[in-house]
């Protein structure tokens, strides 16, 4: 998550914002994981997300762009 962080310092003043969903049910894990994390990062513990943007594979990433317009979809090739 450390390049997430740095793309959402880079570009917060640009008004482009980083959000993290985890789909884990440990909390802790979550917590763990979003430790040092500036940008939001929410938990999706009935899985919406995944089903509404038919996300098998994590992680993802999901660009929306301002008028909340699905943008693109991928899944990366290395960690973030």
């Amino acid at each position: 998550m450390p390049g997430w962080q740095e793309l959402h310092e880079e570009l917060q003043e640009e008004g482009f914002t980083v959000i993290a969903v985890a789909i884990d049910e440990n909390l802790d894990s979550i917590i763990e994981l979003a430790n040092g994390v500036t940008y939001p990062v929410l938990m999706d513990k009935d899985h919406l997300l995944t089903e509404l943007f038919a996300i098998s594979n994590v992680p993802s990433v999901i660009w929306i762009d301002e008028d909340l317009s699905l943008i693109h979809i991928s899944e990366p090739t290395r960690p973030y």
